[in-house]
């Protein structure tokens, strides 16, 4: 995890400037790609800030990440491996540094839904989730062969669906129920990103799935 742990940094530090890039490559089409060096020329030193802010920022926030993690496993009976673990985790400290939670969110459920509100409200959040699953595999992928379990499977199909890990199942759930009906509907709200959360990240693991699967064949090919 320590591992995974410096490439979710490293990926919460990339995000500020992959969301600057790629709005600035869309004012430039919207404003017909109209380039002026001496605007380029005055954005590149903030990238350098908005890189350690971003660092900074994704540090703080792989703390309640952690311990949502834990609890998660605690909940699932761990049924999810420390392989797979590592990029869930990465993937919920994206999640937690844009949406918090989607408690950011919470306040603005009778908004409009525009191209504002997309871009804000869905697309930077399914970046980050992204590239924080993807920096803790990369980190994972590069230490592969050192102190990583990589080829590791990413979720342990032997679990036991005992009564307890039910009882634990029924009493977490039923403790989100009672919350998310306290908040109202701002809580209906938060529970829709945790669901897209959820969703997103079984994506991703489907994904690293495949690709660990590819990685292994063609390593072993190589090794022949």
């Amino acid at each position: 995890m320590a591992t995974a742990w410096f490439g979710i940094v490293f990926a919460a530090g990339l995000f500020p400037l992959a969301v600057f890039g790629i709005t600035f490559v869309c004012v430039l089409f919207s404003e017909g790609l109209r380039f002026q060096l001496d605007v380029f020329g005055a954005v590149i030193p903030g990238t350098l800030l908005l890189f350690v802010i971003g660092m900074f920022y994704g540090i703080v926030m792989t703390i309640p990440a952690y311990v949502l993690l834990k609890l998660f496993d605690w909940v699932s009976g761990g049924v999810i491996s420390e392989r797979g673990a590592s990029g869930v985790y990465g993937g919920l400290v994206g999640f937690l540094c844009t949406t918090g939670g989607g408690l950011f969110f919470a306040s603005h459920q009778g908004g409009q839904f525009n191209r504002s509100a997309v871009y804000f409200g869905v697309l930077v959040p399914l970046l980050a989730i992204v590239m924080g699953y993807v920096g803790a595999v990369w980190a994972g992928y590069r230490s592969r062969h050192v102190d990583f379990p990589y080829f590791e499977p990413l979720v342990v199909f032997e679990q036991q669906f005992s009564i307890a890990y039910l009882m634990k199942l029924t009493v977490f759930v039923a403790v989100l129920a009672v919350i998310c009906k306290a908040v109202g509907s701002a809580g209906f709200v938060i529970g829709l990103y945790w669901v897209f959360c959820c969703v997103v990240q079984s994506c991703l693991l489907l994904c690293d799935y495949w690709i660990q699967q590819w990685v292994g064949k063609r390593e072993m090919a190589s090794g022949e």
